[in-house]
């Protein structure tokens, strides 16, 4: 059977340290892992969606995996939760942790010209668009009630 999991991108939110350039999480079996500046969280993905649509729009990326892929990527992001190391925008951001979790299975999570680091949201989103594991780009836009998605 097919697995699935998704890279939330979402645009940028005024100063807020966290969103200045956007943000990114990552949807597995409908928990999402967030890295936020004041901590490594997890949230059921209704409830992300409906908390970030009230302010900023975004798009789900939907990739194909294998259950061990999927399995081997929760594992490291309970790791990441569990530790909670200290927020860097250079290190240990939110496109960072989504970037680095992919890469352990083969996923470009950055444009491997440059250095890996820091890695942007933006950048994210361009590398990952490029993966052949992509099936589905969803689009949540702001405002969006019930955190519904539309396909392409």
């Amino acid at each position: 059977m097919t697995q699935f999991i998704e890279i939330h991108v979402a645009e940028r939110f005024g100063f807020n340290p966290g969103s200045q350039f956007g943000h990114v999480a990552i949807e597995i079996d409908g928990i999402v892992y967030s890295r936020a500046p004041s901590k490594y969280h997890t949230e059921y993905y209704d409830d992300y969606l409906r908390r970030n649509a009230s302010f900023r729009s975004a798009v789900g990326l939907r990739l194909h995996v294998t259950m061990y892929e999927k399995l081997m990527i929760r594992s490291e992001l309970e790791r990441r939760v569990h530790d909670n190391h200290p927020y860097s925008a250079l290190s240990n951001s939110c496109s960072s942790n989504v970037a680095e979790v992919l890469e352990m299975i083969g996923i470009a999570g950055r444009d491997p010209r440059y250095f890996a680091t820091p890695v942007t949201p933006a950048e994210l989103r361009a590398a990952v668009m490029k993966s052949n594991r992509l099936t589905e780009l969803r689009r949540y836009p702001k405002g969006s009630l019930g955190g519904g998605a539309s396909g392409n």
